[in-house]
């Protein structure tokens, strides 16, 4: 894994800011922050959206079976 992070931080020493000690290195660290945990929170409410919907499928596709099931019977 060690092997993997490295070419890139290797790579990645022209977009380094940091030692110029600018303001604005703050800022993109901050934005940068909000990012990550926006993603993080995007998918975590994107799976919990999703296993609402095959929730509610399947328990109308069970109502369903259920009916026609009933309605068979009686007849």
């Amino acid at each position: 894994m060690k092997k993997i992070l490295f070419i890139p931080f290797i790579l990645s020493f022209h977009f380094a800011y940091a030692g110029t000690g600018s303001a604005k290195d703050v800022i993109l660290f901050y934005l940068v922050i909000a990012a990550v945990l926006a993603f993080i929170l995007g998918v975590y409410f994107l799976i919990v959206f999703i296993r609402r919907l095959i929730k509610k499928r399947r328990e109308k596709k069970i109502a369903l079976l259920a009916d026609d099931a009933s309605g068979e019977n009686n007849s």
